[in-house]
């Protein structure tokens, strides 16, 4: 990880606080770190469905995967772990933690399945394991951040309009 690559992470995770403060406003509620939590479960649920295609091996009508669309379910999930970064002990500003990411990269054996389950059950490190989620699936911080800007454009249309 490059210190380029980690500011585009901060940046995300700037303009994710911002949203997250406004949805918080319009919805006149508080950071529920367990709600976030789930949404994050079921975003990477999308996120795996979504890559189907290179797991699914009893299938003959599985459709491959569309890496567009595998793109957009992995970006979603990155909110939910970029929320929960920001509202627990790590912080929006915080430094990119190299042995943790490499900790995890060892523990979990290049296993996607792994990853996900350490991302959701684990409390802590959300943005380490979406990284090592994101090159698994074979995405750069440039695909996740040009997606994550287009994306965040839409929510906040969304919320002005009432979703």
């Amino acid at each position: 990880m490059t210190g380029m690559e980690w500011n585009k992470v901060i940046e995300m995770k700037k303009m994710q606080n911002v949203l997250d403060e406004a949805i918080l406003k319009e919805h006149q509620c508080e950071f529920d770190k367990n709600k976030c939590k789930l949404a994050l479960f079921d975003e990477l649920g999308e996120m795996n469905h979504e890559n189907k295609g290179s797991w699914c091996w009893w299938k003959y009508t599985q459709k491959p995967v569309d890496r567009e669309k595998l793109l957009e379910e992995l970006v979603d999930a990155w909110h939910f772990a970029m929320s929960l970064d920001n509202h627990t002990r790590k912080g929006i500003e915080r430094d990119f933690d190299p042995v943790m990411y490499e900790h995890f990269e060892h523990l979990a054996c290049n296993s996607l399945a792994d990853l996900m389950a350490m991302t959701v059950y684990m409390d802590f490190d959300y943005v380490e394991l979406m990284l090592l989620i994101t090159e698994k699936l074979g995405f750069t911080i440039d695909d996740i951040y040009e997606c994550y800007q287009k994306k965040n454009k839409v929510n906040f249309e969304r919320l002005k309009n009432g979703y």
